[in-house]
């Protein structure tokens, strides 16, 4: 996976979780050469809904996140931040 940016310190503790896990998955995607509306349409959700996911600004929930992760061939886990 390509290197992962820190999140902003001026977030709170939820939005950075938020933003670490956004920022993971669009590392992944970018190093499987996935666009953002493939990605989005496989995983069966708005292209706008995936870039807000990858930038941290919504929370979706854990299905979600779990079709992401199997449209990516991970494991949820992987995509967790620590």
């Amino acid at each position: 996976m390509s290197a992962v940016l820190s999140p902003d310190p001026t977030l709170s503790l939820e939005e950075a979780y938020l933003q670490q896990l956004g920022l993971r998955i669009r590392a992944q995607r970018q190093d499987q050469k996935i666009g953002l509306e493939g990605l989005a349409d496989t995983v069966g959700i708005h292209r706008t809904h995936l870039w807000k996911i990858e930038k941290g600004q919504l929370n979706a929930g854990i299905y979600t996140y779990e079709r992401i992760a199997r449209a990516l061939g991970s494991r949820l886990q992987e995509l967790l931040p620590d």
